[in-house]
């Protein structure tokens, strides 16, 4: 009978390589703090997290910890939750709000387009 697979489990250490970990549900996922990136918790391996670095961030790949730890900080601090669903549901209120301004502003143009139109007539 094959054994189940081990779960792969953040460690403080991998901050180094810039990452911090989404805890969502049982799961937990790596978030690369440069680009907010969300991995697969398949990559939660210290080669995989360096190979995403040096590949897809080779200006930041000879930071120090202290540098990518900043980093953390600011982007923990710029969530609402750990999850960052509360960041999801409030973009897609604002999204709703905005367009229901940009249908206001092209309403008020066309009423006051005609406006003019019948006062040249």
């Amino acid at each position: 009978m094959a054994q189940p697979r081990k779960k792969l489990r953040h460690n403080d250490s991998y901050v180094q390589f810039g990452f911090i970990v989404i805890n969502s549900g049982e799961e937990e996922n790596p978030q690369y703090v440069v680009c907010c990136k969300v991995l697969a918790s398949s990559a939660l391996k210290p080669s995989k997290l360096k190979r995403h670095l040096v590949t897809n961030h080779p200006d930041v790949q000879n930071k120090d910890a202290d540098f990518f730890k900043h980093r953390a900080d600011s982007l923990v601090r710029s969530r609402f939750d750990s999850t960052g669903d509360q960041w999801k549901e409030n973009t897609a209120g604002l999204r709703k709000n905005l367009l229901m301004l940009l249908v206001r502003i092209a309403l008020f143009i066309t009423k006051h387009s005609w406006q003019k139109i019948c006062l040249i007539s």
